[in-house]
């Protein structure tokens, strides 16, 4: 039975024609947490349809029935999908790119019911520090590591003594914060971190991590850092018999921390730097001069997410012809976004007798998913579909992977604020706001 709600609690329904999914009874909005309509049912139809909601003339949603019987949240959800007549209404699995359950993506759902009321979970992936500390982190707080008591847990036969001190029995809050090690470490490393009495090793980091924490992301980020290297400590005096003294452990930590961190800022002053809007020689697969290169991003606005699109077409000679923004009928995903964006260049490119031309993008999922768009039941995939036929009726058209670096005039567009504002297109003369990063490739 747990495992049926489980799966249950997973599955949305994917909107096509609306013509099989019931309004009030099925999981069908783009909210993870709540996919079912909240409004009271104002229509005597118990077995009201989606297809009901949609204007068979435009395709689109009756925008004026949905105020006249959904509350606001559920408008705002509804006004956020796709709507594609061509494709019947499917089922799903949310949070997997495809919408195919597997094994590891109930794991990963399981997780997600668990913690959800943690903002710990989202603020990992925000954290200014190498990817491998970040995973670290998600790591110790599922409390996956191979610490003595997780491994006695899993029936490996071991004495429980903590290799750091041989004094105490090891846990992870043991380990990072009540060892003798770590409390010198700690001690030596002059940052105040929060109390760990009567706390579990979550508790301890909603402290310094969670949604009211009173530490800045430079604080944040040593922390993680520290605990990584307490953890490579402790793992050092498990295979080799000996530890580094605490000095040594930060004077380590203190040397990995200014050299990522500068080249991070060398990084960032690159991009802000690199105004050419050519693609890096790894992905160019070509030298043949093509009849125009289209650059193409989304993005989000504010907390609602509202999403946006930008792209801009240069001549093969690099000289500037048009740019576009505009909004986004979008829920909150990237990938869905980025799709929807390169759809909005395509029509544009179509209608104005544009072919044989190349498109880049930086999201290397959207490239990759173009080639097998058939094997995603989710809304990602129609829009995949609806770009590989407007990419054939135009012969020659490529679509490829560039750097976000090199695209970063089409996110300029699709970040400002004008894009959600309302549809905008610039011919022969770009805007005001974009013309610096633009005046030197013309």
């Amino acid at each position: 039975m747990a495992s049926q709600d489980l799966l249950k609690s997973g599955c949305m329904r994917r909107i096509g024609n609306g013509r099989s999914t019931k309004v009030w009874t099925i999981p069908w909005l783009p909210d993870a947490h709540n996919p079912y309509v909240e409004s009271d049912q104002v229509f005597a139809n118990q077995s009201l349809l989606v297809s009901d909601l949609i204007d068979d003339n435009t395709g689109r949603w009756n925008v004026d029935l949905l105020h006249q019987g959904f509350n606001p949240r559920d408008v705002m959800l509804i006004s956020q999908l796709p709507v594609n007549l061509d494709y019947d209404d499917m089922w799903y699995w949310e949070g997997d790119l495809k919408g195919c359950y597997s094994v590891k993506n109930g794991y990963h759902r399981l997780s997600f019911i668990s913690s959800q009321v943690s903002p710990v979970w989202q603020n990992i992936w925000s954290l200014q520090v190498p990817p491998k500390w970040r995973v670290f982190l998600w790591r110790a707080l599922l409390n996956i590591l191979p610490s003595l008591d997780n491994l006695i847990i899993r029936r490996v036969d071991l004495l429980n003594i903590c290799p750091s001190c041989g004094l105490y029995e090891e846990c992870l809050l043991h380990i990072f914060c009540s060892c003798p090690f770590a409390v010198t470490v700690w001690h030596m490393s002059q940052i105040q971190i929060p109390s760990f009495a009567n706390r579990s090793f979550l508790q301890w980091t909603e402290e310094w991590l969670g949604g009211a924490s009173q530490f800045g992301a430079d604080a944040q980020g040593r922390i993680c850092g520290i605990l990584h290297a307490i953890w490579t400590a402790r793992n050092t005096a498990v295979w080799d018999g000996c530890m580094p003294t605490p000095y040594s452990l930060l004077w380590r930590f203190s040397a990995a921390w200014t050299a990522w961190t500068d080249c991070e800022r060398q990084r960032q002053q690159a991009c802000c730097g690199n105004t050419m809007l050519q693609p890096s020689p790894s992905t160019a697969t070509s030298q043949v001069p093509t009849p125009y290169q289209c650059y193409v991003d989304a993005g989000f606005h504010g907390t609602n997410h509202a999403a946006a699109f930008g792209f801009i077409v240069l001549d093969n000679d690099s000289s500037y012809v048009v740019a576009a923004n505009g909004p986004l009928s979008c829920p909150h995903d990237p990938p869905l976004a980025e799709a929807m964006a390169l759809r909005e260049a395509l029509s544009w490119l179509k209608d104005n007798g544009y072919s044989g031309g190349r498109l880049y993008t930086d999201s290397s999922v959207l490239v990759s998913g173009l080639k097998c768009a058939s094997s995603f039941r989710n809304y990602f995939g129609f829009i995949l579909l609806s770009c590989n036929r407007l990419i054939n009726a135009m012969p020659g058209t490529l679509v490829s992977f560039v750097n976000r670096e090199a695209n970063h005039v089409a996110h300029s567009l699709s970040k400002h604020i004008s894009a959600v504002a309302g549809r905008s297109v610039w011919r022969d003369v770009p805007p005001a706001f974009i013309q610096p990063l633009v005046a030197n490739i013309i």
